[in-house]
């Protein structure tokens, strides 16, 4: 059995931070009101990351569950990280979770989920979700 650890894929939180906090001053979001989704979290750090930026909450799923029991269980400091599992391309699978409401997140950060869902799922699907979950300001 391969071992689970952290692993960051394709970029690092500082690589894109800048970004994030000019589009959150451009637009006046309140980051401590606000809540934010990172799809296909995988074992990312990237979740603390946006976490420790100030968000009031950070809700990362993945469709594979090894995945988010590893990040659900491990000790981080951080009392606002949640972790579900969730499948974009088919979310007609899972009960809908109070977490991923209709307008709930002003952030939605994705580093290559899109590019698995091109090749194995319903791209539409996907876009659909990340439209009914993103806030109107978002």
């Amino acid at each position: 059995m391969e071992k689970i650890g952290l692993f960051e894929w394709i970029l690092d939180f500082e690589d894109f931070r800048y970004v994030l906090e000019s589009e959150n001053r451009r637009r006046g979001i309140n980051i401590e009101l606000a809540s934010a989704l990172v799809l296909g979290c995988g074992t990312s750090t990237l979740s603390l990351s946006v976490a420790d930026m100030g968000y009031s909450a950070v809700v990362s799923i993945d469709n594979d569950e090894g995945c988010v029991k590893y990040m659900s269980t491990r000790p981080f400091p951080q009392k606002n990280l949640y972790w579900l599992k969730y499948d974009l391309a088919e979310p007609h699978r899972y009960q809908a979770a109070s977490y991923l409401i209709d307008d709930r997140f002003s952030l939605i950060i994705d580093k290559g989920t899109l590019d698995a869902i091109l090749v194995e799922g319903s791209v539409s699907t996907t876009l659909s979700e990340i439209h009914r979950m993103l806030h109107f300001e978002g």
